[in-house]
């Protein structure tokens, strides 16, 4: 008698169902997202003609991670995007496709001093790990700033 996991994808903008999942265990830097870390392993044998999609934990229970989740936990992914600041600019890559432009104007100067526009504040036993977004913009002489916190539960 197995045991599965359904799992209801997230409809993308032109009406498909991305079909890119993979498993990951206990992710602790963006390194872990590489397809050599030994955390990561795709899902190759879902039936994405159908929702919600089944997965067996039978599947799952024959990968052998490199490392043990500490709160047997795994987590199922879809595909990678990144923000990335170039120049003066903010882009959204997927899956290290073209970049988007997403913001112009970006000067994260501050006192001259290079302010961080990204950062990371890990879990603690008391706290959420966090992801701070500060972005900067000027223009005409004018400086206005983005500054938003994203609280990210149960990590890892």
């Amino acid at each position: 008698d197995s045991k599965s996991i359904f799992v209801i994808p997230f409809e993308e903008s032109d009406g498909r169902y991305s079909n890119d999942l993979s498993v990951i265990v206990y992710p602790l830097s963006v390194n872990d997202l590489e397809a050599t870390s030994g955390k990561i392993y795709p899902i190759n044998t879902l039936d994405t003609s159908v929702t919600p999609w089944i997965i067996s934990l039978d599947t799952i229970s024959t990968i052998h991670f490199t490392a043990d989740s500490p709160t047997s936990r795994i987590f199922l992914i879809g595909g990678v995007t990144k923000y990335c600041v170039i120049g003066t600019n903010l882009y959204r890559y997927e899956d290290e496709l073209d970049g988007v432009l997403m913001a112009e104007n970006i000067t994260n100067y501050s006192d001259g001093n290079n302010v961080s526009v990204f950062s990371v504040a890990n879990a603690t036993q008391r706290r959420n790990a966090t992801i701070q977004t500060r972005l900067m913009f000027s223009l005409n002489n004018e400086l206005i700033t983005f500054n938003n916190e994203v609280q990210i539960p149960n990590v890892p």
